[in-house]
């Protein structure tokens, strides 16, 4: 079959010297399709039609009508390919070989290109226009109610005081007659208070940059036209004409590995975006036989399972240079521990505490030597799960295109301004309690700031800009244990824009029956 193989490739370079490629990678293209669905039936005289069909369609196609390339009709050249090396294998080989009814892609760009270089281009002052940070409809949503808790940075009135609502709770069913010895095992909660985060800066005092900072926007991707939706639009797939559409565009796609453990790859052209996933129909899913919690408890991971965070990352980097994603523009990956605080809560009152069977490794962006940070104040960049009982990759997310226009802006110069905000506890503050509610005081001190990123959006006319923005990250130095979340930063853009808008009180509709919100000042 090699020589064949061969034999077509010196044919096809010798019909077209004009092609922009050797024998030998004509011949890896061949291979590589012949290696996906071995052949053992071809006859020589099936090889040599194919061979001289393909030869025709180099020599004639810059002089022959346009054609389909049909995946239905059994009677094209594409039947020949597909008894050869299989259906969509034979799509690859037109694809990858640069073949398809006269255009030969070997001389043609990829009109696709997603690189993870970091490039920034400066542009006016102001460019971006008014920077109106608003809340997202996800951050609408979680702070207004519908069974999730009161939002940070919101005021909690309750349909009851604190007067009228009890403090302790009994748990178990009423108490029948026989007088107040008839009931010893009845247990009674002690009060719950709820806590109140008061953070206090004792850093250094604070001094501010130039009076103007560069704000960075994303410039996302764009969906594909020229050669590549050309060439989309030869295949007939029998169902409609892809032709028939005007000004198409390829916004995104996406493929699998069939294979055991293999993953989903998943690409948006438009935002300039790659993910990876499980594929699971590929993967064991241990849970799928079980039938009762006795089943579940016994598949629950336990703390000795875990693997040290060494061995994680390590799996993560692997991951990462089997599959070539470039991570010279990223920070030194961290494993997300935030479990373990729940974990030991649930210990400590004699729950079964919960191990996680999937850890997420953070690799922090790097911009101009500065990390970026969300609003809630953890690195942001990319993220790679990894499986604890498999040791394998299931996800990678955050994989973007780092392409960058800067643009000038005025930095707010009044630090108390900045220190209240701060102290507030960020954009989304804590909560505030009515007067008469007793609430449990929690004192958090934060440390000198450093001048990093913050990422942020900025949405108008139905569309949202991504901007990277300068903040002052306060590092928060005594973290209760007590508490599930307290940021391990507080994030304050620099940005007088933004800042306003972070000001700005934000309506929040309560959920049916449940507590009126509104935004600390």
């Amino acid at each position: 079959m090699d020589s064949e193989l061969q034999k077509i490739a010196e044919d096809i370079l010798r019909e077209d010297p004009t092609l922009q490629i050797s024998r030998e990678e004509i011949f890896l293209v061949l291979k590589r399709i012949e290696e996906s669905k071995p052949v053992s039936h071809a006859s020589p005289d099936f090889m040599g039609q194919l061979r001289a069909e393909i030869i025709e369609k180099i020599a004639v196609g810059a002089h022959a009508p346009q054609k389909y390339i049909s995946l239905t009709s059994p009677t094209t050249f594409m039947r020949r390919l597909n008894f050869v090396f299989g259906g969509i294998a034979a799509i690859a080989l037109l694809i990858a070989g640069g073949l398809y009814y006269g255009t030969s892609i070997f001389q043609v760009k990829p009109s696709i290109t997603l690189g993870s270089d970091i490039k920034i281009e400066k542009v006016a002052a102001g460019s971006f226009g008014k920077l109106a940070i608003q809340a997202t409809a996800g951050e609408l949503r979680d702070q207004s109610g519908g069974g999730a808790a009161p939002a940070a940075g919101t005021e909690q009135s309750s349909p009851l005081t604190s007067a009228q609502a009890p403090l302790s709770y009994g748990m178990g069913g009423g108490v029948g007659g026989g007088g107040p010895g008839s009931a010893p095992d009845v247990k009674i909660m002690p009060p719950y208070y709820p806590s109140q985060i008061v953070y206090t800066y004792k850093g250094e005092p604070l001094s501010l940059p130039a009076d103007q900072l560069d704000v960075l926007r994303r410039v996302k991707g764009s969906g594909t036209t020229g050669d590549t939706i050309e060439l989309l639009n030869q295949i007939n797939f029998g169902l409609l004409d892809l032709r028939s559409f005007d000004t198409t565009e390829l916004q995104n796609y996406s493929f699998a590995e069939n294979k055991p453990y293999g993953y989903s790859i998943f690409v948006n052209l438009l935002e300039g975006d790659i993910s990876i996933s499980q594929n699971w129909l590929r993967w064991p899913n241990p849970y799928a036989n079980c039938l009762d919690q006795v089943c579940y408890d016994a598949l629950q991971l336990s703390l000795s399972d875990m693997p040290s965070d060494d061995e994680i990352i390590a799996i993560a980097n692997q991951f990462l240079s089997d599959h070539g994603i470039d991570r010279s523009h990223y920070g030194d990956p961290g494993v997300q521990s935030d479990w373990k605080i729940y974990y030991e809560q649930q210990a400590a009152t004699g729950l079964r505490p919960w191990v996680p069977d999937t850890i997420s490794v953070l690799y922090p962006l790097l911009i101009d030597g500065k990390t970026v940070y969300d609003e809630g104040g953890s690195p942001s960049g990319l993220s790679v799960a990894v499986q604890v009982k498999e040791k394998k990759v299931t996800s990678v997310y955050q994989l973007q295109s780092q392409n960058y226009q800067s643009s000038l802006y005025d930095v707010e110069k009044d630090t108390k301004r900045l220190l209240k905000l701060a102290e507030r506890g960020g954009r989304w503050g804590t909560p505030v309690y009515p007067p008469d509610q007793q609430v449990q005081t929690i004192p958090v001190d934060l440390k000198t700031p450093s001048l990093e990123w913050v990422r942020v959006w900025n949405y108008k006319d139905n569309q949202s800009d991504e901007l990277v923005v300068p903040a002052l990250i306060f590092p928060v130095t005594n973290p209760p244990t007590t508490e599930y979340y307290v940021p391990k930063n507080i994030v304050v853009p620099l940005i007088k824009d933004v800042l306003d808008s972070w000001d700005t009180p934000i309506e929040i509709m309560p959920a049916a029956g449940g507590p009126t919100l509104r935004v600390a000042q």
